[in-house]
């Protein structure tokens, strides 16, 4: 059967951080599969207002209709869906419901699990911001995450556990939209001694519209209440899927599937 690979993401317009992030992903899970495979390999895009709005600068990137609408007319009767989510919240269902949609034009459809799907994910995922970012005992250490509506949203409390359970008690997610939040952050901070410098970085696939504005913004930010408390802050730009080791993660997800 011919296959087809469909990479899929909330998207971002943030030019730098689309190339560094989610086209390297792209890029690296076309290479792990073989140029020479036959393998069909196709990028989406679910916010319709991060398309329109690279339109404008003459760059088109499927929706994920658009990209189902090709693999199928192209031919394709197996399907792999690998979605860049870190978790199997909304946005994770909704593109699951989206390629359902299309079941009885394809003969087989397999999606990729999340990036965190249970709580051995997270002790994983913590091991590797561990090694990546070489915590230091004289820093403070938070990590933006989005936040979610759904159960999922549990994984970013379990991150934290893992964090503890590794002695790393000055490493932490807070969340824009959920808890943890930069409240609960800064509780944790004011108990411990003294003010260390705290080290801000996404805990995203891409340094987009949130962590420009809600992460490192000069005003209602995360990096903005550190400030009026006292801290000294650093800010890292880079979202998570700038880092080879972590999209090694997707690599591995779509091996285990071809």
């Amino acid at each position: 059967m011919k296959t087809a690979v469909l990479v899929s993401s909330f998207g971002t317009s943030y030019e730098e951080a689309r190339q560094n992030s989610l086209d390297r992903i792209f890029y690296d899970l076309k290479s792990a599969a073989g140029y020479d495979s036959g393998i069909s390999f196709y990028q989406a895009y679910t916010s319709g207002m991060i398309i329109r709005k690279l339109e404008t600068r003459g760059i088109h990137i499927d929706t994920v209709e658009q990209a189902l609408d090709k693999i199928v007319g192209e031919g394709a009767k197996r399907l792999i869906v690998v979605p860049t989510h870190i978790l199997a919240g909304a946005e994770y269902k909704k593109l699951a419901g989206q390629v359902a949609e299309y079941g009885s034009q394809l003969k087989q459809i397999k999606i990729t699990k999340a990036v965190l799907e249970d709580a051995w994910d997270c002790v994983k995922l913590a091991a590797f911001l561990s090694r990546t970012f070489r915590f230091r005992d004289d820093k403070e250490y938070i990590f933006m995450g989005h936040g979610s509506d759904s159960a999922a949203n549990e994984r970013y409390n379990q991150m934290n556990s893992a964090f503890e359970n590794m002695g790393l008690e000055n490493v932490r997610i807070a969340t824009v939209e959920a808890k943890p939040d930069i409240d609960d952050a800064l509780s944790a901070l004011k108990s411990h001694a003294g003010k260390r410098p705290v080290v801000l970085s996404p805990f995203m696939v891409v340094a987009g519209e949130h962590v420009h504005n809600d992460m490192a913004g000069d005003k209602d930010s995360f990096a903005s209440k550190l400030r009026d408390e006292g801290y000294e802050v650093e800010i890292n730009m880079s979202g998570l899927g700038e880092y080879p080791d972590y999209r090694n993660i997707y690599v591995n997800k779509l091996k285990e599937i071809l």
